[in-house]
């Protein structure tokens, strides 16, 4: 998995309802026409949601691999040090 470079709780929602958001709410709709633009942009927020959640578990799991390297490296850099 790619390196991730930011929080990603840190990240501002996109506001679904807003016109550049219009094109997408309209491809649900097609695919969907029991949705209109209102429960189109809360599919996307719900999806949107799931996705946040996903990617901050990758995060906090990165973020724990970290810090488990660097006590390693740690006791590595300790160990050698020693030995001189």
């Amino acid at each position: 998995m790619p390196c991730i470079l930011q929080d990603p709780s840190l990240k501002v929602e996109p506001d679904f309802e807003n016109e550049a958001f219009l094109p997408l709410r309209n491809i649900i709709i097609c695919n969907d026409p029991n949705q209109n633009q209102e429960s189109a942009a809360a599919q996307l927020v719900k999806d949107h949601h799931h996705d946040c959640v996903r990617r901050l578990a990758a995060w906090q799991a990165q973020v724990k691999n970290d810090e488990e390297l660097a006590v390693q490296a740690a006791a590595a850099l300790q160990e050698q040090e020693a030995q001189e």
